[in-house]
């Protein structure tokens, strides 16, 4: 019977577009997650919000939960969110607004978490096409971060996906010499 409403919710709840879900359904989950969870966690979970929305192409409301998250979060840990950001604004095509966020996060990121920016910084050039600058930076993360294995791990897939497969052995050979 098209009369009893409750078929009829079933009918529109079965067939939700992502947008109605989006728009209507997702910001009193997002409020009532946020309502129950413990306020040191509720920045990472703005980060994650942001993810989800970048995933489905939604850049306005990725931004806004990154701003929550930057609200929610101790200061010592903006530069993760910024980092984020930044690659939040690479997949948008927002490549200026990207680098800015780069360079905020490298300037507060505590030293023994550089590497994580310097590889982001790295794959961020690689994406707009410049492959020499970052080697560049691989370069000089391998030197200020005392040869750590993430970086090595990065010369070499950079080299790989550069299709450069000579000079990645290289940078496989190297790395072994240093950490064996």
């Amino acid at each position: 019977n098209s009369d009893n409403p409750d078929i009829a919710n079933q009918i529109r709840r079965d067939f939700m577009t992502p947008e109605d879900y989006f728009n209507n359904y997702l910001p009193k989950y997002i409020t009532k997650a946020v309502n129950n969870l413990s306020p040191e966690l509720i920045w990472k979970f703005y980060c994650e919000v942001a993810h989800l929305f970048e995933r489905n192409n939604d850049v306005v409301n990725a931004r806004r939960a990154l701003v929550n998250s930057e609200r929610h979060a101790p200061q010592n840990l903006y530069w993760k969110i910024w980092l984020h950001g930044a690659r939040v604004e690479l997949s948008c095509g927002e490549p200026s607004n990207a680098r800015k966020l780069l360079v905020r996060s490298m300037l507060l990121v505590p030293k023994k978490m550089q590497s994580l920016v310097l590889l982001d910084i790295s794959r961020f050039e690689e994406v707009l096409g410049n492959v020499k600058k970052a080697r560049y930076i691989i370069q000089k993360a391998k030197l200020d971060t005392d040869f750590e294995w993430k970086v090595l791990l990065e010369a070499v897939l950079l080299e790989m996906r550069a299709g450069n497969i000579d000079r990645a052995i290289s940078e496989a050979r190297s790395a072994l010499q240093v950490r064996v």
